[in-house]
């Protein structure tokens, strides 16, 4: 019995430790997500001239989870006219850092260009496109680092954690 209740301890110190390291790795994908986002947004306002609400609802059927779900409520939304596309970027950008492991420094830059969508010219949005994935590179860069760095450690720390707290017990 003893045996059963230390492998549980073990095993549940671990569950812990993998979670926070995939917290570290879903970061890092869910801001290359943005980035390719982005690019296909430029892509679609400065050359296809293509309206906000279509380029929102091409994003949700080339996008994955959970960008898919995003872009497909910020399109029926906008349709809608819920309110401005500022406060419904907003809304919907606080909802999807809870499930996305962004940092709050992340959505800021989001919100940032979220501004600026719909309101300026083509030139000035590929401007703020280009600016946003500059600060998008240095955001995945970071975390990229924080992934390696962090997430074998995590990791690491679960396990021994969970032994040591068996070898307590004992």
């Amino acid at each position: 019995m003893k045996v059963i209740a230390i492998l549980m301890i073990i095993a549940a110190c671990s569950v812990v430790g993998f979670e926070i390291s995939n917290g570290f790795a879903r970061r890092t994908k869910n801001l290359r997500l943005w980035k390719d986002a982005l690019r296909i947004l430029e892509a679609e306002i400065v050359y296809s001239q293509t309206p906000i609400i279509q380029v929102f609802q091409k994003l949700s059927k080339q996008l994955p989870k959970p960008m898919k779900e995003l872009f497909a409520q910020l399109a029926k939304e906008v349709a809608d006219e819920r309110g401005d596309l500022y406060e419904i970027w907003s809304e919907k950008l606080e909802d999807f850092s809870k499930i996305s492991h962004l940092k709050t420094e992340d959505v800021e830059i989001l919100k940032q260009f979220g501004r600026t969508l719909g309101k300026y010219d083509i030139l000035q949005h590929e401007k703020q496109i280009q600016l946003t994935l500059t600060h998008l590179d240095r955001k995945a860069a970071e975390a990229n680092e924080q992934n390696a760095k962090f997430g074998k450690m995590s990791r690491a720390l679960g396990v021994l954690s969970g032994i040591f707290i068996a070898l307590l017990l004992l």
